[in-house]
């Protein structure tokens, strides 16, 4: 008995100092991996894996089909600019994540992946204005996505040497608070609804810049340096029909369900966003609220006094 035991015992050590490692993916076999603490990282094998299952219909997802507008239908219409905060609880969706998490990743950081991606054969373009009709060059957005700083140069011991370079800090899309979007409102009498439809949007994001023009000088002595003002520049312009593709197919946190996310094109379709008007057109060179109304308080009154308008000439039409 005991010599069968041992001989049980030796077999078993045999077949395990052979055993080999199958690949779940590949199912290859091999020799057993080493640690891989300290291993350099290879390239990706596989697309993130966000779940035991793969979600497939995502990747066939298309835009939903708008509604065909006749022009003869059209009782009234008006064109809009609005300012989405993402630092509003509601515009949360559309900011995060910051960085992305397998395939879930922001609106910013989706369009940006769009732009720069060279595997297709035509990116996503951005225009230099809301009329979207003169697109920049890739190249040369890419290259101007960033802020250019001066900085004091020091040595290895970390103390200034007295002389200066030049940086450039490149732009992350964590920096997008914001986005201005053009629309339009229009009756349409044919399905007796008031309805408004998105143009053009635009991110963007602030930046810091030295204040010129104070009228006196900043004390020194305490440590007072320069003022710096905030500032905000657009990107670039997005043609929201052409941007739709893109946006029916990247997925939106969904906290309720993670089975059932939702797409960027299903929110602003369906408007689950807050937003505010920043000025409607007019005969003076189409101006903003801001450079005809300077308090924030009554900026945002003026913006209130525009929707209010817009609510009472659909209940007026539809009156008579």
């Amino acid at each position: 008995m005991k010599k069968s035991g041992l001989i049980i015992v030796a077999l078993f050590l045999a077949i395990f100092a052979k055993a080999q490692v199958i690949d779940s993916e590949t199912g290859q076999t091999g020799a057993t991996p080493p640690p891989q603490q300290n291993a350099d990282v290879m390239d990706a094998i596989r697309k993130p894996v966000d779940g035991v299952y793969d979600k497939i219909h995502l990747a066939q997802f298309k835009p939903i089909s708008l509604t065909y507008i006749r022009e003869a239908d059209v009782m009234w219409a008006q064109l809009i600019w609005r300012n989405l905060d993402l630092t509003e609880k509601l515009n949360h969706p559309l900011y995060y994540p910051t960085t992305p998490q397998g395939k879930w990743k922001s609106l910013m950081q989706a369009l940006m992946d769009a732009v720069s991606d060279s595997s297709e054969a035509e990116p996503l373009r951005v225009y230099n204005t809301d009329r979207c009709t003169n697109p920049y060059s890739i190249s040369g957005l890419l290259s101007s996505l960033g802020q250019t700083q001066i900085t004091e140069v020091l040595d290895d011991d970390g103390y200034p040497t007295g002389e200066q370079k030049t940086v450039f800090i490149a732009f992350e899309p964590r920096e997008v608070l914001r986005y201005e979007v053009y629309e339009q409102v229009l009756i349409d009498r044919q399905r007796s609804v008031q309805e408004m439809r998105m143009i053009s949007f635009a991110p963007m994001v602030f930046y810091t810049s030295l204040a010129t023009g104070s009228e006196e000088p900043q004390d020194e002595e305490y440590g007072m340096g320069s003022i710096e003002a905030r500032k905000i520049r657009r990107i670039g312009w997005f043609y929201y029909p052409e941007a739709r593709p893109l946006l029916a197919t990247t997925e939106v946190f969904n906290p309720a369900n993670n089975a059932q996310r939702r797409t960027y094109d299903d929110i602003l379709l369906m408007r689950h966003f807050s937003s505010y008007v920043a000025g409607e057109e007019n005969v003076h060179d189409n101006r903003k609220i801001n450079e005809y109304v300077v308090n924030g308080m009554d900026q945002r009154l003026e913006s209130d006094r525009i929707l209010d308008q817009i609510r009472n000439r659909e209940s007026e039409l539809w009156e008579f």
